[in-house]
């Protein structure tokens, strides 16, 4: 574990420079670039598909469905999807049951079950109680099917814990049950998706959502996903037969409105890794991509207009923008580009039409670099332990260097929705330090930078400092990266602003890098200070490997 001495002597070796001298630094009037940024960073979204996604509402783990023996459980001969035929071949009561996920104390959930008798007495006994509860605390509830047409049945649950339940459905002797759908949804659920995971998305306030990030799946045809859910291909040829398109361009949309952010569709052009038969050449791919602009957006009697209004959308879906990118991921040929767009905005001059932008990487100052290079040649677990933090510290390094050289708009993450939400049943824990980082840039987008003295600017420092107006001029943001070992104190001093500013909040990402391991990953904590600024001078501390955004208001 010779590494390991290496880091820490690189990371902790500095200690004893932790009592450095107050620093000084100045932020001046005038402009550090003559470009207007309003920086902000967006997400990447893949399918979102399945009632498993961490971001779904949905609280049955559909895998978990299985029945006490003899009770049988096989799917239904012929359905693409949901379906199961359960049989009691027993001559006493037994059951089938589903295992929920965390579920909240004192908040409803309804349980819907739909299905068919279709053998022997079509009641279920319904039992729903928490796994490590005592039995006589179960909850009991009683549904019956009657006749051979399949009904909806519904009831609701209150989970008196925190915790994982079971839901067991009891057939009588002999009863055989055509089980359509089962599904519990929590009474605040939005849309079908999870009500406390879009309010940690919405803190984030991305202001774009990409979409489709397939992570391998190449081209995309957007027909593929619109239209009834049941009649919907699969999205690749390689997918399972059995695996509908469940999100699709609309529910994309909806999604989108529900978090707050702008739609942003991304079109796979014509070329190598094109595997579509509906697609010979570029000018097919370019009117495929023309009719998808057409139904999000057409009115009238547009043939793609009325197909929107049978599937339910009679409404324009309202996506103005659109983005080019290849089926690697790479950026489309200048001619290539020309015919799509060309051909997108004959169908919908509004249309704005781009190159997708590259996805924003993590940049890193020699000490890091330094620190990413050791780790590299670590073993795994101490790797994990390190690297997770020390990428997100490099992408606010990357937003910093951006704002310095006056690169401005929006900047794509790698990172996808349901990527900075840990899974816990509460909001106010939700957000990792990834999306923790994301809502520091888009709480307060960055509008004009600002040149400031008493820091060094060289690129290669583990100290850095950026202020910035925000996008409406009401208030001075200031970002300070401090990826070295010791603390850094610093006196800030605006009175070249010339503004009344009355006071300041300081929200800090700080890495306990030298805390004893109990977890998987580096304990990051989330440090909140403020204070006056009546004097237009304020005093702020920034930890060792951290990452703060200052806000000073009047």
């Amino acid at each position: 574990m010779l590494w390991v001495a290496v880091v820490l002597s690189l990371i902790l070796g500095a200690k004893a420079q932790s009592d450095q001298e107050e620093l000084t630094v100045r932020v001046l009037p005038q402009p550090s670039s003559t470009n207007r940024l309003a920086l902000t960073v967006g997400f990447q979204v893949g399918m979102l598909e399945g009632a498993g996604n961490p971001l779904r509402a949905e609280c049955f783990l559909e895998e978990t469905l299985g029945g006490e023996a003899p009770v049988s459980v096989r799917p239904v001969p012929g359905s693409r999807r949901d379906g199961f035929l359960v049989a009691n071949e027993d001559k006493l009561p037994h059951a089938v049951s589903l295992t929920t996920k965390v579920l909240r104390r004192g908040v409803g959930h309804t349980v819907r079950v739909v299905g068919r008798r279709v053998a022997g007495k079509g009641t279920l006994r319904v039992l729903f109680s928490k796994i490590d509860g005592a039995p006589e605390q179960a909850a009991e509830k009683k549904i019956s099917f009657k006749g051979d047409e399949a009904s909806e049945k519904t009831f609701t649950v209150v989970p008196p814990q925190d915790g994982v339940y079971r839901c067991s459905f009891e057939l009588g002797p002999g009863a055989v049950i055509e089980l359509r759908s089962c599904s519990m949804l929590p009474d605040d659920a939005e849309q079908g998706w999870d009500h406390q995971q879009l309010e940690a998305l919405r803190a984030v306030a991305p202001r774009t959502l990409r979409w489709p990030m397939q992570r391998g799946l190449g081209f995309y045809n957007w027909y593929d996903g619109v239209g009834p859910k049941e009649r919907r291909r699969a999205v690749s040829p390689t997918a399972r037969a059995d695996e509908g398109h469940d999100f699709g361009t609309a529910e994309f949309v909806g999604f989108c409105r529900l978090v707050g952010a702008e739609p942003v569709l991304r079109v796979t052009v014509f070329g190598g890794g094109v595997r579509d038969e509906r697609v010979a050449d570029v000018a097919a791919g370019a009117q495929l991509a023309a009719d998808w602009a057409a139904y999000c957006n057409a009115t009238g009697s547009h043939p793609l207009a009325v197909l929107r209004t049978r599937h339910g959308f009679p409404a324009p879906l309202s996506v103005k923008r659109w983005e080019l990118v290849t089926a690697e991921g790479g950026a489309p040929t200048g001619a290539v580009c020309q015919a799509y767009a060309a051909t997108i905005k004959a169908e919908d001059p509004a249309a704005e039409v781009a190159v997708a932008p590259e996805v924003l990487t993590p940049v890193y100052d020699r000490y890091v670099a330094t620190v990413m290079r050791r780790l590299a040649a670590a073993e795994s677990s101490d790797r994990e332990y390190y690297q997770d933090w020390y990428a997100t510290l490099g992408l606010a390094y990357a937003e910093i260097e951006r704002m310095r050289m006056g690169l401005g708009g929006e900047a794509c993450t790698p990172f996808h929705p349901e990527e900075v939400l840990f899974r816990v049943p509460y909001a106010k824990n939700m957000l990792t330090e990834k999306g923790l980082l994301m809502a520091l840039f888009n709480r307060f987008p960055a509008a004009q930078p600002l040149a400031t003295e008493g820091v060094s600017g060289s690129d290669e420092t583990a100290f850095r400092i950026q202020a910035a107006w925000t996008a409406d001029g009401s208030a001075l943001v200031v970002f300070v990266y401090n990826a070295g070992p010791a603390a850094r104190t610093v006196k800030f001093d605006l009175t070249a602003l010339k503004r009344r500013f009355g006071f300041w909040i300081a929200d800090q990402l700080a890495a306990d890098i030298s805390a004893r391991r109990s977890a998987s990953s580096v304990p990051v904590n989330r440090i909140q200070k403020a204070g006056a600024a009546l004097t237009q001078f304020f005093l702020c501390e920034f930890e060792p490997s951290s990452f703060t955004r200052v806000i000073v208001k009047e």
